[in-house]
């Protein structure tokens, strides 16, 4: 079937000369990767093995990545965890563990942050997960909090 070999292009971000677009691939299990068309029209793809780019923020996803200045931040499907990764660098998270899932993020150039809805869902008592807008600190430093 050729919707099990197609790949799925998701979220389009530029950043400068750099257009930026997240691709879900099918012969790779489904893992969403982020991929990178320079200025010369270079394809690069940016999501090392072992991450796949994805938020299941509100159960059907949102934006999973941004890019500012050349650095991606993106939540990893598998521990719903936000990355920063600096060009040619490895993935570094910047939010804790926990029972929580980031997704819309924007990056806030006047304070060096990123905004986005984060769900908690480590309150087993209730069936819906609180919904927030919070501020990461792109250094990892902190715990992200109400904006």
């Amino acid at each position: 079937m050729v919707a099990h070999t197609t790949i799925s292009l998701l979220r389009i971000s530029l950043d400068g000369p750099n257009t930026y677009w997240a691709e879900v691939r099918p012969a790779e299990e489904g893992r969403a990767v982020i991929v990178r068309r320079g200025r010369d029209g270079q394809l690069e793809e940016i999501t090392p093995w072992g991450y796949s780019v994805g938020s299941m923020v509100n159960e059907y996803g949102t934006r999973g990545f941004t890019v500012a200045e050349g650095i991606i931040y993106f939540s990893n499907s598998a521990d719903h965890r936000v990355y920063r990764q600096m060009p040619g660098g490895s993935p570094v998270p910047i939010t804790p563990e926990g029972d929580f899932r980031y997704g819309s993020k924007v990056f806030h150039h006047g304070q060096d942050r990123l905004i986005c809805i984060r769900e908690n869902h480590s309150d087993t008592e209730t069936d819906h997960p609180l919904s927030e807008i919070v501020s990461i600190n792109i250094d990892g430093a902190g715990t992200p909090g109400p904006c």
